[in-house]
């Protein structure tokens, strides 16, 4: 598993909330309700994100967060569904991931279990999130790309 610790600025997104269980509930967000909403603002092109807020592991499935963001200029003006949210800048353990939604949940796995205890460093207080940048290099239905992104901090000695 090839991890890069990269310094990444601050990002302003426009992010449509969905309040539920993660996995292939968010595939259906994306497909039904964010996409739609991204073409209707013409804002294809941009960078996209997909933030979770919660663990799926201790957090009750129907009440997890997951915002789907896309990024935008200072001057552009976020109309209700949408709302701004702001990604800090900071370290971030960067993973670049290809593959279909059932992988992703075994690359976090794997990252959040046995890469980060053995990184060096600790969970910083941030927000994961998936970095929608680059396209995928197979014509495979169903595969995609994103970074997979985790807020660092020194560990605590």
């Amino acid at each position: 598993m090839q991890v890069q610790i990269v310094d990444l600025p601050a990002v302003r997104l426009a992010t449509i909330r969905k309040v539920g269980p993660y996995g292939e509930a968010i595939s259906l967000f994306w497909k039904e309700t964010y996409l739609p909403w991204l073409a209707e603002q013409h804002l294809l092109a941009n960078s996209q994100y997909g933030i979770g807020y919660d663990n799926p592991y201790i957090t009750p499935a129907n009440e997890c967060r997951y915002d789907a963001g896309v990024e935008v200029s200072d001057d552009y003006l976020i109309q209700s569904p949408a709302v701004e949210t702001t990604l800090a800048a900071g370290q971030y353990a960067v993973y670049a991931f290809e593959g279909t939604s059932s992988d992703i949940v075994q690359a976090w796995k794997m990252l959040m279990q046995d890469w980060l205890p053995k990184s060096g460093y600790e969970l910083a207080n941030l927000p994961c999130f998936e970095r929608h940048i680059r396209p995928v290099s197979s014509e495979i239905v169903g595969l995609f790309a994103c970074d997979i992104c985790i807020p660092l901090k020194s560990k605590s000695v």
